[in-house]
């Protein structure tokens, strides 16, 4: 090998070994400085827009069996799965998710209890789900809720990913007064 060939190949071999000492160039952490701003508006002027008021319909059916608008899509975009847990304060509430057809009969509460509901249809921009709110039935004096906390506990969609957000409504259902069944106060 002519001294020339010795030297180039002893120059790659440092470079290679210092690369490998020294690392190839490439860096481990980035950062940028950007504006961000932030807004916040009132529940029915979100993104996913939590109606002002519920009310707790008579006996059968709320509002007439028509459902209330609960929540409103104010994306762009569709939302394809809503989760929500709803919990009867200061009493006893029936709810059920205002769907077509109907979704059944409605899921009785008391005090504190909660229940899940999920909407798997899909939501476009401006389109609303709906809840039924009813008052306690059965037999027997049952105090009517007061209040409903409604919990989105998600709600996606492409691009669309909202979780943890609630609001507690003033529903102030009515009390139930039927005699006593055999007796007992609550059948």
């Amino acid at each position: 090998m002519s001294r020339r060939t010795r030297r180039v190949v002893a120059l790659v071999a440092l470079c290679v070994a210092a690369s490998m000492a020294l690392g190839v160039g490439s860096y481990s952490s980035v950062s940028a400085e950007r504006d961000v701003s932030v807004s916040v508006v009132a529940g029915d002027k979100a993104y996913l827009g939590l109606d002002e008021d519920l009310t707790c319909g008579p006996g059968s059916s709320a509002t007439k069996g028509t459902g209330q608008s609960l929540i409103r899509n104010q994306f762009s975009s569709d939302i394809d799965r809503i989760e929500l847990r709803v919990t009867a304060l200061g009493g006893y509430v029936r709810v059920r998710a205002k769907r077509t057809p109907k979704a059944g009969p409605a899921e009785p509460l008391g005090p504190d209890e909660s229940t899940r509901i999920v909407f798997n249809e899909t939501y476009g921009a401006g389109e609303s789900i709906y809840l039924e709110i009813y008052g306690p039935t059965g037999h027997g004096t049952k105090e009517g809720a007061e209040r409903l906390q409604v919990e989105v506990v998600e709600a996606t969609g492409p691009g669309v990913r909202v979780t943890d957000t609630d609001r507690t409504y003033d529903v102030n259902c009515p009390d139930q007064k039927h005699p006593p069944k055999n007796g007992t106060e609550d059948d």
